[in-house]
């Protein structure tokens, strides 16, 4: 997906949206899951892993799918599994697409076997990787450069490792907040090996217990991707 804006291309690499629910055991066996999947016309991989799965402590454990056990009809869309800590996901290219199956499974599956599925929910989560190209007009390397200045920080710490210390990206987060928390917003932006001089390479990882919040989000990231790039531009927020 390139959603051409000024001078600037964003191109999602992998657009990643997952839930992790509490549960004390995973209610899907192998059929119900391949069952499930044909609602947003997936079908089983024929080499998905398995794992067992069952209460901990107890000896009824069974054979359950996990990690990557089925895949969109084109191969460009995947759903994942954990099933020891509860974690359903949809990836792809396609941030709409993503979101669209996503719903279609959690219907499917909140109706026929976990009717509880929001109050089992802990979060939320997407994850955004992306590729943009600003060059050559644009330099990502000397943008980044340029926010830091002469900064007095960066002179120390280039004096203590023996070089002209820099920084290589921005890395922003929310305040107050924690990575080990159910809420968490992180953007990463980067110039991108190899083609650092044109490039920057785009991070976002979004959660929260709120799931309309978060598909929100999701729906609006590349549009705010493009704000940040244009202010590291230099233009005006």
């Amino acid at each position: 997906m390139t959603i051409p804006e000024g001078q600037s291309q964003l191109r999602i690499e992998r657009f990643h949206f997952a839930v992790r629910l509490n549960l004390i055991q995973f209610p899907l066996n192998q059929e119900d899951i391949a069952s499930i999947v044909t609602v947003v016309g997936y079908q089983m991989s024929p080499e998905r892993p398995s794992i067992l799965a069952g209460i901990p402590g107890m000896p009824q454990l069974r054979v359950m799918p996990a990690g990557l056990i089925a895949q969109s009809t084109d191969r460009q869309f995947t759903f994942s599994l954990d099933p020891g800590r509860g974690i359903l996901a949809i990836q792809g290219d396609e941030i709409d697409r993503v979101l669209a199956d996503f719903a279609g499974l959690r219907e499917a599956i909140t109706e026929r076997y976990i009717p509880d599925w929001d109050d089992k929910a802990l979060f939320y989560e997407f994850i955004l990787d992306a590729n943009s190209r600003v060059g050559p007009d644009r330099n990502p390397i000397e943008e980044i450069r340029a926010l830091h200045g002469r900064s007095r920080l960066f002179q120390h710490l280039g004096k203590a490792l023996g070089i002209s210390a820099t920084t290589f990206g921005l890395r922003l987060v929310e305040k107050g907040r924690t990575a080990e928390e159910n809420s968490w917003i992180e953007y990463t932006i980067t110039p991108t090996v190899g083609r650092s001089k044109t490039d920057y390479t785009v991070n976002i990882v979004y959660r929260h217990r709120d799931r309309e919040r978060v598909v929100e989000e999701a729906k609006q990231a590349l549009q705010k991707t493009e704000r940040v790039l244009n202010i590291l531009k230099g233009d005006k927020p």
